[in-house]
C-alpha cells in the first residue's frame, strides 16, 4: 500500500505530490506542478489512483494532470 501527500516547495512556486511506502519508508515523487506563490491548493486522486485533480482556491476550474 502506498501512500500520497502534496506539498508546497519553500518558495511555494510548485506543488510535489511524493508516494510514500509506510512498511518501507521509501518515498518518490510522483508529479510536480507550477503553482502560484500566493494561492491555496487543494488536490484528489481518482478512485483508481490514475489521475490527480488540482483546485487553485478561488478558481472554478480542475487542472488534471
Amino acid at each position: 500500500m502506498l501512500w500520497v501527500f502534496a506539498e508546497q516547495t519553500t518558495d511555494r512556486k510548485e506543488l510535489v505530490l511524493t508516494a510514500f511506502d509506510p512498511v518501507r519508508g521509501k518515498k518518490s515523487e510522483l508529479a510536480r506542478f507550477a503553482t502560484d506563490p500566493n494561492a491555496e491548493y487543494k488536490w484528489s486522486l481518482s478512485p483508481h489512483a490514475k489521475r490527480i485533480g488540482i483546485l487553485k482556491s478561488g478558481v472554478t476550474y480542475t487542472c488534471l494532470g
